[in-house]
């Protein structure tokens, strides 16, 4: 098909028949959806904004549709043309497949600002998301490797109570939490404004035990030296440092009926009442009090009017 007419001739030239055969084979062609390109060459060229009459961009307008739908758009906006592809259903890009130890065709976007995924053209009950797969071909989810200097996790125009909230879910399936690991060789987790970190386990084993927060060395694959749940606490190492001075207090805690409960998961039926200074102890003003250092010499009082008790004093 030749879209390169002769465009020179003036009013009141002439058309050979076969300049006119031509034109008209190519119309044909056209009207058919273009030979050897299985139909999808169709393009409308539209212009649905108010432009500057002075700016000399001519703009033709037409409607080529493949069935009802739109392949390729070029609307005309104040700030230069928009390039829309439209399909009846999917649209694939598919450059040069890797074939034994060649490498494939990459696939680069060079965005002069944003790039954007909208979801105003999903079901009206999906429009709250927008779901992106990285998969094998046959829908198996595959690893997904992220590279870049950094990362930016903002929740810039987000609306609601919850504005300045960023979710991070992981699910094995509808409403169904999966499993999150996170692999680095340093972790830090700080809070660089006004704001507290939770550790908040749920829930029991397979063996029944509840679940507890631990800190182990190696990795994960070495010595586990602090554990606490509901039910234990848990801290075994060979040295234990507290401030001299600091105040040993005796504590109980109030409790009412949670408005949270969980009936596979008796430690959510009730909860602790938060006293004044935001924490939960209950801490009665006639209760004795000391400091680690009154332990310390208290203890090595006792055992130096016993000398049959098991005590080594400690090195100068």
């Amino acid at each position: 098909m030749n879209l390169n007419h002769n465009a020179e001739k003036q009013a009141g030239d002439s058309l050979s028949h076969a300049e006119w055969n031509a034109l008209a084979a190519d119309v044909n062609e056209l009207g058919a959806g273009g030979a050897g390109n299985g139909g999808a060459s169709n393009v409308t060229i539209a212009d649905d904004t108010v432009t500057d009459p002075s700016a000399g961009v001519s703009i033709v307008t037409g409607v080529n549709q493949v069935g009802t739908a739109k392949v390729f758009e070029l609307t005309k906006k104040k700030k230069g043309v928009n390039t829309t592809i439209v399909s009846g259903n999917n649209i694939n890009i598919e450059p040069r497949e890797s074939v034994d130890t060649t490498k494939g065709g990459n696939i680069s976007f060079k965005p002069g600002d944003d790039i954007e995924f909208c979801s105003h053209h999903r079901l009206a009950e999906n429009q709250d998301e927008v779901s992106v797969k990285v998969i094998d071909g046959d829908d198996i989810p595959v690893k997904l490797q992220v590279n870049a200097a950094s990362m930016t996790l903002t929740t810039k125009d987000k609306t609601g109570n919850d504005a300045n909230i960023f979710d991070v879910n992981v699910n094995s399936g509808k409403n169904t939490k999966g499993y999150l690991k996170v692999r680095a060789q340093a972790i830090d987790l700080r809070c660089e404004d006004h704001g507290g970190i939770a550790l908040q386990p749920k829930g029991e084993d397979s063996d029944h035990h509840m679940n507890k927060i631990k800190f182990e060395h190696g990795g994960g694959d070495g010595l586990e030296f602090g554990t606490f749940n509901t039910e234990k606490t848990s801290i075994y190492t060979p040295e234990y440092r507290f401030k001299k001075d600091g105040v040993i207090k005796l504590a109980t805690r109030t409790t009412q009926v949670s408005d949270k409960a969980d009936v596979n998961d008796p430690t959510t039926a009730y909860k602790y009442v938060k006293q004044a200074d935001d924490f939960y102890d209950v801490i009665a003003q006639g209760d004795p009090t000391c400091t680690w250092n009154d332990i310390i010499v208290a203890v090595n009082y006792i055992k130096s009017q016993n000398p049959s008790l098991d005590w080594t004093p400690a090195a100068a």
